[in-house]
């Protein structure tokens, strides 16, 4: 009996190979599983074993290409603690017929934007580097393809995206940069933009009096659309420094002048009456 089975397993082992390599003929496929059912349901334990181990590459790939199911969920975004920069944490899962992880993943925003080249990272696995370059050391992740993965981390980064523009308007990133709470004020700054897709806004605090002047960057994501900002105590100082921008090499400037909201630009990042 010991010899049948040992014979079974060799022939196994070796009608299996082509069958998992070239997969042309469905019916000897068939053909092959029902004998692992037949035999593992007359077997011992170890050998049941050896014939799961024997068949292993067809349910590899039925787990990795087809039956993966991928959830993601924005929990929060903070800003970091030193530096110009945001946090968000996205609670992830990824669950395959046989295997499954969930758990929280930080992900840091990098140059305004969560991309494949920021930090990802979770607390509850040993990881050195960032988690898109390092799954493949950890045995949670071992079981799911390159490209399995890659769509995994893809969701990770959408959904802190998505989270972190609902959750973080202008306004509210304004107010992480200036210590207020803002809203919109009334009227344009000048006429035109400064250029390079820049152009200029107000802003008032919603408790007080200061006037917030910012030079908005439309080609930038996230805190780095505030390419720079000037306060104000008062619309009395706000409007006083408006008029003096309109002065330049002796000439009046006009509203819709180009030169005019240059002028406001470059001197919004100077002390005051540094002319």
């Amino acid at each position: 009996m010991v010899k049948q089975k040992n014979k079974l397993i060799r022939d196994l082992c070796d009608s299996a190979k082509p069958i998992v390599a070239n997969k042309t003929d469905q019916r000897i496929t068939d053909d092959v599983k029902e004998g692992v059912r037949e035999i593992v349901s007359n077997s011992n334990n170890d050998f049941i074993d050896t014939v799961k181990l024997a068949s292993s590459p067809i349910d590899r790939e039925d787990i990795d290409t087809e039956r993966v199911k991928i959830i993601t969920h924005f929990q929060e975004a903070f800003p970091w603690d030193y530096g110009d920069g945001f946090n968000a944490i996205v609670t992830a899962s990824i669950q395959s017929e046989e295997h499954q992880w969930s758990g929280d993943l930080f992900v840091q925003l990098y140059d305004g934007e969560f991309s494949s080249d920021c930090q990802v990272s979770a607390l509850d696995l040993d990881h050195q580097n960032c988690l898109i370059s390092d799954y493949d050391n950890l045995t949670v992740f071992s079981s799911y393809t390159e490209e399995t993965m890659t769509e995994f981390f893809e969701k990770v980064i959408e959904a802190a995206e998505m989270g972190f523009s609902e959750e973080y308007t202008f306004e509210a990133l304004l107010e992480e940069r200036t210590g207020l709470d803002v809203e919109d004020y009334d009227f344009q700054v000048a006429g035109c933009g400064v250029g390079n897709d820049i152009r200029l806004e107000n802003y008032k605090a919603v408790n007080g009096e200061q006037i917030v002047l910012v030079a908005v960057d439309n080609r930038a994501r996230a805190e780095l659309r505030i390419n720079r900002f000037k306060l104000f105590a008062s619309n009395d100082d706000y409007n006083e420094f408006l008029d003096e921008c309109m002065n330049l090499n002796g000439k009046r400037l006009q509203w819709n002048d180009w030169n005019y909201a240059l002028n406001i630009y470059q001197h919004m990042d100077k002390p005051d009456n540094d002319w």
